[in-house]
């Protein structure tokens, strides 16, 4: 893994997801939501520990929104809700990008929601050690079903619909990693099966080490030619929260800046 990331070159990565859909079924890109397209900022290539961290997928990813900094500008590209508004737009991955570095770095008040708390966290912690981080997600995008059309988890789709996901897809993540060349990589994907069968997908032949006396389920190092030794997976923080585990939040953010 190179050690000189230039971040411009995750562009190619996400026009290419934007041109793969353009081969599936309309009625299918109808039911896909907003692609969630990470940019880290400026000092990422120069940072100690370059953290990324992984969750699901995103939640009511589109815009305009409430998700912006009331500071921001007025939304200045078309409305973005879905897939299919992402692909008629010609500045999709530029609009994208922009709304992610507005919700993502700029000061906004708590959500209260887990996995929000435990990125602040993680935050909090890595930038106290010259470091900076990075979210993005197993899937880049949530799946609606039914009518009205209700936001599920892409997990939750049908076995054919969420193969055809998994398809698309494939090796978005794994070519995020390579471009960023992440110090340490924290999924945040448990403890549901088919999370589980998705990260086996996108990186075929991974590992998965039990630290400590910890089941491999609930806690593990993860092993795979694409991701940094420093690589772990856990359950969403909304389970650790419900388990009483939220420590391992901490715990995982003092491994990913380990000398």
């Amino acid at each position: 893994m190179a050690d000189d990331p230039d971040i411009n070159d995750l562009l190619p990565i996400y026009e290419k997801l934007l041109d793969d859909a353009r081969r599936l079924p309309p009625e299918f890109v109808a039911q896909m939501g907003t692609p969630y397209l990470p940019w880290p900022r400026e000092n990422w290539a120069e940072a100690k520990h370059r953290v990324l961290i992984v969750g699901q997928e995103p939640k009511d990813w589109g815009f305009p929104s409430d998700e912006l900094p009331r500071s921001s500008p007025k939304w200045p590209y078309p409305e973005m809700w879905n897939l299919g508004d992402a692909l008629q737009c010609d500045q999709s991955v530029e609009a994208l990008t922009y709304a992610y570095r507005k919700t993502t770095y700029e000061p906004s008040k708590p959500t209260g929601k887990p996995y929000d708390g435990a990125v602040r966290e993680i935050q909090s912690i890595v930038e106290g050690q010259q470091g900076e981080w990075v979210t993005t997600n197993l899937f880049p995008c949530t799946f609606a079903t039914g009518s009205p059309a209700k936001s599920i988890r892409a997990v939750d789709a049908s076995p054919a619909d969420r193969n055809a996901i998994l398809d698309w897809q494939r090796g978005f993540l794994t070519s995020q990693i390579r471009v960023l060349c992440p110090t340490a990589v924290l999924l945040f994907t448990g403890p549901v099966r088919e999370y589980n069968e998705a990260i086996e997908y996108e990186f075929e032949g991974v590992k998965f080490i039990n630290v400590d006396e910890r089941p491999s389920g609930e806690f593990a190092r993860i092993v795979h030619p694409t991701l940094p030794q420093r690589s772990y997976r856990t359950f969403h923080p909304r389970q650790l929260r419900q388990l009483g585990w939220w420590g391992w939040v901490q715990e995982l953010a003092d491994f990913a800046i380990a000398a």
